[in-house]
């Protein structure tokens, strides 16, 4: 498994992307002294690092600049639009590859997949498993379905995506900004209600499949996934 050092000055999308990579089969460690990110990325021995230009103290860069004379490690900068990154001066300071935000996590996730494997040549990147199992209910990857007790549902594609996140997370509250971030990759220039909209879409085809109450509201914080075995 793949260790990532997560160096952001974001904790709404330094959560974000913690839920998602970990979701896509990598190990995250977050940073937490920001005096103190060269010490912690020693500590963490991460595969590759993931770190904002803007930062508390000292930017990105400069950390970059204290990594890369002890280590090889790839690094992947993320930077406003109007931060004037490029792939120039991220390899100037250090970097492999950057990515603007609003992130787009796929893009960001090629991105990471195609660094580690131009690194490490000889260690197969993360592979998507063909499906996703617990307690006997199944989302099929491909296919892009659900099945539990003999019955196979089809979702939609913002419905596998929601269904994805919550067998990935059970037991945990996903808020509202999280899978709005997960559906559209951005969040307040979306419709709340059309987030509402796919979440009982989702629930309905769980009723359908035996699972009625899978997906709670917890009210003011998001959704929380229950899985088969304890939702009732």
């Amino acid at each position: 498994m793949f260790r990532i050092y997560l160096v952001l000055d974001d904790p709404d999308l330094s959560h974000f992307l913690t839920l998602f990579l970990r979701a896509n089969g990598f190990s995250i460690t977050v940073a937490k002294d920001y005096s103190n990110i060269f010490r912690e990325f020693q500590d963490a021995g991460p595969h590759l690092v993931l770190m904002d230009v803007e930062l508390p103290q000292f930017d990105g860069l400069y950390w970059s600049r204290q990594i890369r004379p002890h280590s090889r490690c790839p690094l992947i900068f993320l930077a406003e639009q109007e931060s004037g990154m490029s792939q120039v001066k991220a390899i100037e300071n250090g970097g492999d590859d950057y990515e603007t935000k609003p992130v787009n996590r796929d893009v960001l996730l090629t991105k990471i997949n195609n660094v580690l494997r131009r690194v490490y040549k000889d260690t197969p990147t993360v592979n998507a498993p063909r499906s996703i199992e617990t307690n006997g209910l199944t989302l099929n990857i491909k296919a892009k379905s659900l099945t539990y007790q003999n019955q196979v549902l089809p979702l939609t594609a913002k419905e596998f995506s929601l269904m994805k996140e919550f067998i990935h997370n059970p037991e945990n509250t996903l808020s509202r900004e999280y899978l709005r971030q997960v559906l559209w990759n951005k969040s307040s220039r979306v419709d709340d209600n059309t987030l509402t909209v796919n979440i009982t879409r989702l629930r309905k085809k769980l009723t359908e499949l035996s699972l009625p109450g899978a997906i709670r509201t917890i009210r003011g914080r998001g959704y929380k996934f229950i899985r088969p075995d304890r939702h009732r």
